[in-house]
């Protein structure tokens, strides 16, 4: 009797053990890197980030532990915040399991036609493992570049003109030109300050043309800006490399975005 009562209080131990702090994982499929991120803030409420094709932050998501699986109270009702963006993104969660073993999450996920699963490891609330914080030089100058993407060239430049305050500009499928946008370093991240602000510039103009901006980085070894978009349902990163300083005139092969660049700084 004693030991069928040990054995029943071991299983229950185990059946409501719960996941806590942060986990973070990736996986490339067919050259894309999807991105995702559980924090367990207490025993009901979480937040769940996915990005790369899929696009997805939501906080303060209900849960609840049913044996190893991790159940998302609201994610057949529409409204909530991980229903909404996963319909919206045409994915369909099949079930997150946590391992109290490794201490791990799995999220299983169906995209298109592709089953996909992503094993999250307990670690640092980054959710990229970035550059270390204590950067010893920020972006200076021009830094420029371009990709295609379904047969449409989009170009984007920035130009830092001090340690707080740089010009961005993007062309192509997507319309985007201000100057003296302020922002910061944040580790490795660029912070546009006012990016969330309705009367910025680069608020307004991502408003106007559908898009988000989802990151902007700095990469200090390779003196690289990564600029990444979300436009329609396709996420797009852009790396701008540093322009040469033989050249007078770094952004001559970008001929639209200095006219509109200029435009906007004599308005």
């Amino acid at each position: 009797m004693f030991s069928q009562l040990f054995a029943l209080f071991s299983l229950v131990s185990m059946v409501v053990a719960t996941p806590s702090g942060d986990y973070s994982g990736s996986k490339t499929v067919l050259g894309q890197t999807i991105n995702a991120k559980i924090s367990a803030s207490s025993d009901t409420l979480m937040d769940l980030t996915i990005s790369g094709v899929i696009d997805l932050a939501c906080s303060d998501e209900a849960y609840h532990m049913s044996g190893a699986e991790i159940i998302v109270d609201g994610i057949d009702t529409a409204g909530d915040c991980a229903h909404d963006a996963l319909e919206e993104n045409s994915v369909t969660l099949e079930k997150t399991v946590y391992d109290e073993s490794s201490d791990t999450i799995t999220v299983s996920v169906k995209y298109s036609v592709m089953s996909i699963d992503l094993v999250l490891t307990k670690g640092s609330s980054n959710f990229v493992i970035a550059l270390p914080v204590d950067l010893t030089t920020t972006p200076s100058g021009a830094y420029s570049g371009s990709k295609t993407v379904l047969g449409q060239t989009i170009n984007a430049m920035v130009s830092a003109n001090t340690d707080t305050s740089m010009d961005l500009s993007i062309s192509g499928v997507i319309s985007l030109s201000c100057s003296d946008e302020a922002y910061h370093l944040d580790g490795s991240d660029i912070i546009v300050d006012n990016i969330d602000q309705a009367g910025d510039c680069a608020h307004d103009a991502l408003e106007e043309n559908g898009v988000t901006l989802k990151g902007v980085t700095y990469d200090e070894s390779s003196d690289t800006i990564t600029v990444s978009v979300k436009y329609s349902v396709m996420s797009i990163d852009l790396v701008l490399a540093k322009a040469s300083v033989t050249d007078k005139n770094p952004t001559k092969t970008l001929p639209i975005m200095v006219k509109n660049l200029r435009g906007s700084a004599t308005q």
